[in-house]
């Protein structure tokens, strides 16, 4: 049996003295014959967020996003120990997978992914902010996006929006918000749009991108009609987008394009709604077609 990679056991280490303290809560519990109380579940959160991101107090916005996503005292025990499970996991198959085809590794890699996307949303997001103060400590680098100019965590504006976002999207979107922009905080200077092709990077189509109102605009017959026009406008102008983008990849970042300068207003309807304020949907936008579905400054 290969022997676990010291991040693993430190991992193990701290799995296992959480499992300890919560018998021991639990015990405390039965024994006065009460439910936590809203101080108790601070403090749990507390520790969830000392355990997942390696830091002594948990701040406001973190407790926010947590609940906003469903999460709560009944699902605290479950999930810090999900969580470090699941960084265990991904940090074997790559410790084990060393030697092997990269090719292989990546989509070893992809398809744990693609299952860790079906887990519930406020253990995906824990799961996140682990892996992004991870990445952040490990590299050294500094909080302030260069991509989004601002400081934090680009996926804080897809959660802060899932009452606009298909259930079965959230996750994806929250997902890829994180990764494109850690890959950018680990490469800056790097330019998200003159430096990564807009779609080895993406979450795939606008029309898939999980906002009705936005994938009904992105479908509709009058809009393909007009991106096939101004492609051919487009090429005629600077010919050189022949050889950067294939056909679908063109129209596709029309379609992007013009779902951009028309989200704000499309989206007012369901803004007003869901009780949303404009800063939501600003930072929303900011971050589908800068990061998630880039489109051309």
């Amino acid at each position: 049996m290969p022997t676990l990679p010291p991040t693993v056991q430190d991992h193990e280490k701290i799995r296992l003295r959480h499992l300890e303290r919560h018998r021991e809560y639990k015990k405390a519990l039965v024994n006065d014959e009460r439910k936590p109380d809203d101080e108790a579940f601070f403090k749990s959160i507390k520790e969830l967020h000392a355990l997942t991101r390696g830091l002594s107090e948990a701040d406001a916005s973190f407790l926010d996003d947590y609940e906003l996503l469903g999460g709560s005292y009944d699902t605290i025990e479950k999930d810090i120990d999900q969580v470090v499970r699941m960084k265990i996991l991904r940090i074997k198959i790559d410790s084990w997978s060393n030697g092997i085809d990269e090719g292989i590794r990546q989509r070893n890699r992809e398809l744990l992914v693609s299952e860790y996307l079906r887990l519930p949303s406020h253990r995906l997001w824990l799961y996140i902010q682990s892996e992004r103060d991870m990445v952040m400590n490990h590299e050294g680098i500094d909080l302030l996006s260069p991509q989004m100019d601002w400081p934090g965590m680009p996926e804080r504006a897809i959660v802060h929006a899932k009452d606009l976002i298909k259930p079965d999207r959230l996750n994806p979107l929250m997902y890829t918000a994180f990764k494109i922009d850690t890959k950018f905080r680990q490469q800056a200077p790097l330019n998200g749009w003159t430096d990564f092709t807009p779609f080895t990077q993406s979450a795939g189509t606008i029309m898939n991108c999980g906002i009705q109102q936005i994938e009904d605009l992105a479908k509709s017959t009058d809009l393909l009609s007009m991106a096939i026009v101004a492609d051919v406008t487009l090429r005629n102008v600077d010919p050189t987008l022949n050889s950067q983008f294939k056909p679908p990849e063109r129209l596709e970042l029309i379609v992007r394009s013009t779902c951009r300068e028309m989200f704000a207003t499309i989206m007012e309807p369901e803004r007003i709604k869901h009780n949303l304020s404009r800063q939501v949907i600003e930072d929303l936008e900011k971050v589908l077609f800068t990061l998630v579905y880039s489109t051309p400054p």
